[in-house]
């Protein structure tokens, strides 16, 4: 029985998103921070331009929404390491 493919994810016209969209897809660790606590006095990265980082703080869309959702792992899936890489038993 041949394998069925799985069908892949959509591709994402870039042209069609903002740039405060494109931005929260390309740096979404950023685009959180900026989001909840506005653009930092001294940011440790490149910052967004002026109407970018506004974008980002007031923007509704699905996308920069999606950047303030709670990541997680679920606790079943998260493996605990030693620093030598061994794994070690959960209690």
């Amino acid at each position: 029985m041949p394998a069925t493919p799985i069908p892949s994810a959509p591709a994402v016209d870039l042209a069609v998103l903002t740039e405060a969209e494109q931005y929260a897809l390309v740096y979404p660790v950023r685009a959180r921070r900026i989001r909840a606590e506005g653009l930092p006095a001294r940011p440790d990265y490149g910052p967004p331009e002026p109407a970018v980082a506004r974008e980002l703080v007031h923007g509704t869309s699905p996308i920069l929404r999606w950047t303030t959702r709670r990541m997680t792992v679920p606790q079943d899936q998260v493996r605990l390491l030693r620093s030598d890489g061994a794994r070690i038993a959960r209690p």
